[in-house]
């Protein structure tokens, strides 16, 4: 039996494709900007958000340029200190990073950096109505980018 097991499982790694991704991945995770990260060999994007780019720069409530991209890669990290990340997906992007719903314990990652305004909804390719309620609370509250002014993440060019 244990001959054929491992037959099979080299035949999966042989004829399945090289994007396919793995349904879940957990560990400990190495934050690269506010929507993207490691788990060790495997680069995760959390599904449905975007987060301002790494050298993004918004404007705070008081006009002043801040870089927002450091700060939703900092409450990213924040959120996952000390914790292993549990991501859940089965689809990859064109880049081919796994596109997961991520956790630390029972809190959505996805969810969690939405409702603290440090990413928003993604509206540029499938529109998904996932978090569009937290995204709501986080505008009408002033959390995050939404304390200030600031170009979607998606539409902003580097200068």
């Amino acid at each position: 039996m244990g001959k054929i097991l491992t037959t099979i499982t080299i035949i999966l790694c042989l004829v399945l494709p090289a994007n396919f991704a793995s349904a879940d991945v957990s560990g400990f995770a190495r934050v690269i900007d506010g929507d993207t990260f490691w788990i060790g060999e495997t680069k995760v994007r959390l599904f449905n958000i975007d987060a301002p780019e790494p050298n993004q720069k918004c404007l705070d409530g008081n006009g002043l340029s801040y870089d927002c991209g450091g700060r939703a890669a900092d409450a990213l990290s924040s959120l996952m200190l000390n914790h292993a990340v549990r991501c859940v997906g089965d689809k990859t992007d064109d880049q081919g990073l796994l596109i997961g719903i991520c956790f630390v314990d029972n809190t959505n990652l996805n969810k969690e950096m939405v409702q603290r305004g440090w990413a928003v909804v993604y509206r540029q390719k499938k529109y998904d109505e996932h978090y569009l309620a937290s995204e709501k609370t986080a505008k009408k509250m002033g959390n995050g980018l939404w304390a200030g002014d600031f170009v979607m993440p998606w539409d902003w060019q580097p200068k």
